[in-house]
């Protein structure tokens, strides 16, 4: 939601994740409202159009909607923040109904984007973007973190900064050795860089 409260006025975590759900979701929602501009248009233009005009104009958002707002329901419900909203929203991909399905995975596609860019980052230039703590790898403070930043380096920041995998935050397309190795490359990088 805009105003950054969910529907029982308790906040929202800010994420990357969420708002690329949040747009996949405004994308499917575009086609839905373009749909009903374009029959209002059309209903304008010839008042005699049967009703089974809009009926058949509708038909896939009828099983649509529902879907989506299940999906809005339970991501609300359950509070799931970063990587794990890609297994909430790859679970409602896998829907028979072709229509839910392809929507649900265009949604998932704009999800997947920000892990491929987190993952991406952290693989090939040692850099974790991660501003709101959404990443399955998490930097450990470091015990030199107060001389790093009389330094003139940021707060948290040291060379010898150890970083760890965070199981919770592991989307299930990941297997626990490719989130292994994912760490190693990481680490490595920050070393070679």
């Amino acid at each position: 939601r805009e105003d950054g409260a969910w529907r029982d006025g308790a906040p929202v975590a800010d994420g990357l994740y969420l708002r690329a759900l949040c747009t996949g979701l405004d994308e499917v929602l575009d086609v839905y409202r373009s749909m009903i501009l374009s029959a209002e248009r059309a209903i304008l233009d010839d008042p005699t159009l049967p009703l089974t005009y809009l009926v058949s104009r509708t038909a896939d958002f009828e099983l649509l909607l529902p879907a989506l707002l299940r999906l809005a329901d339970e991501v609300q419900a359950s509070r799931l923040h970063g990587c794990k909203l890609l297994d909430l929203v790859a679970q409602h991909a896998c829907s028979g109904v072709p229509v839910v399905r392809s929507c649900v995975q265009r949604i998932l596609a704009r999800c997947f984007m920000v892990l491929y860019a987190q993952v991406s980052a952290w693989a090939l230039y040692g850099m974790l973007s991660d501003p709101h703590a959404e990443f399955c790898v998490r930097p450990v403070p470091s015990k030199h973190a107060d001389r790093a930043e009389g330094e003139g380096r940021p707060a948290g920041y040291a060379e010898d900064q150890n970083y760890v995998l965070h199981a919770e935050m592991k989307p299930s397309v990941l297997s626990a050795s490719v989130a292994e190795k994912l760490l190693l490359c990481g680490v490595a990088m920050r070393v070679i860089m």
